[in-house]
């Protein structure tokens, strides 16, 4: 059962629709404001609760705010003063896709228009990227001479330790 579960969580972190079949990505970053210089940098896929959205901004500004929204909720930051290596914690309600408006306020409190304005978040069961040769989980079939079936899988539910076991059929 617990291979089962493991290869589940492996095969929901691996981009298939890419030639090589590489992770997804776990963060992101996108631009919003050519003028400001402004970006978000974010994690676009975690196990937790909660997420952290980092703001970039290649020049400081005085009296900008911004306020983070969950379009799935309603719940938002407040206003929250624009300032390079601002961090905002948001909250995510449920497994799969959560997703959030910014939007940024100038000193008279006039909304700017934002290219990109959407950040989508995916809560996941667990988060496979930083385990060590996470690509190796599975079954590998041998051939030539004897055929057989090397099963890969974590012994005692610890992800950092591998029991290997080999069948011969």
């Amino acid at each position: 059962m617990q291979r089962h579960v493991a290869a589940a969580i492996f095969a929901e972190a691996v981009n298939w629709d890419s030639d090589e079949h590489e992770r997804k990505d776990t963060r992101k970053v996108i631009k919003s404001d050519g003028d400001l210089g402004l970006s978000f940098r974010y994690e676009s896929r975690t196990p937790d609760k909660k997420a952290r959205i980092a703001v970039v901004l290649k020049r400081e500004v005085d009296g900008y705010t911004l306020k983070i929204s969950s379009l799935d909720t309603g719940w938002d930051s407040g206003l929250v003063t624009l300032r390079n290596k601002e961090i905002i914690a948001v909250p995510l309600h449920k497994r799969g896709e959560n997703k959030f408006s910014v939007e940024v306020f100038d000193r008279g409190g006039d909304s700017i228009f934002l290219e990109n304005d959407t950040i989508v978040i995916t809560q996941t069961y667990a988060n496979v990227g930083g385990l060590l040769a996470a690509h190796s989980i599975g079954d590998h079939f041998k051939s030539g001479g004897t055929t057989g079936v090397t099963r890969n899988f974590f012994a005692n539910s610890t992800l950092s330790s591998r029991r290997n076991s080999t069948t011969e059929t």
